[in-house]
C-alpha cells in the first residue's frame, strides 16, 4: 500500500514539474513578445516597422521581387558552376599529388568575383 502510494505522488511530482516548466515556457513567450510589442510602440519601433511595411509594400507594388529572385538565382547557378569546376581542378591536383596546385586552384576560386 505505501508502495502504490509512493508511485503516486512520484507520478503527481513529476506532472506538477512538468506542469511548471510549461508555464514557464510560456511565461518566456508571452516576456518575449511584450517586449517586441513595446519596441513596436516605442518612436524608433514604429519608425523602423514603417519602414520595414513601406519597403515591402514598394517590393509588391513594383514586382522587383520577381526580377531580384531571378538574379539571385542566376548568381547562385553561376557559384555552383565555379564550384563543380573548382572541386574538379581540386580533385585533379590531388589525384596528381600536387598539392600546391590544388590549394592555388582553391585561393584562385575564392579569389574570383561573383557578380558580374
Amino acid at each position: 500500500m505505501l508502495v502504490v502510494l509512493g508511485v503516486i505522488i512520484s507520478g503527481l511530482g513529476s506532472a506538477i514539474g512538468v506542469l511548471i516548466s510549461i508555464i514557464t515556457t510560456v511565461g518566456a513567450v508571452f516576456k518575449i513578445l511584450a517586449g517586441v510589442i513595446a519596441f513596436l510602440l516605442s518612436p524608433i519601433g514604429a519608425v523602423i516597422a514603417a519602414v520595414a511595411a513601406l519597403g515591402a509594400y514598394l517590393v509588391y507594388a513594383t514586382g522587383v521581387d520577381g526580377k531580384a529572385l531571378t538574379w539571385l538565382g542566376e548568381r547562385f547557378t553561376t557559384l555552383r558552376d565555379t564550384a563543380m569546376e573548382a572541386f574538379g581542378g581540386i580533385a585533379d591536383a590531388l589525384a596528381a599529388g600536387d598539392i600546391a596546385l590544388a590549394a592555388r586552384i582553391l585561393w584562385l576560386t575564392l579569389m574570383l568575383p561573383l557578380v558580374s
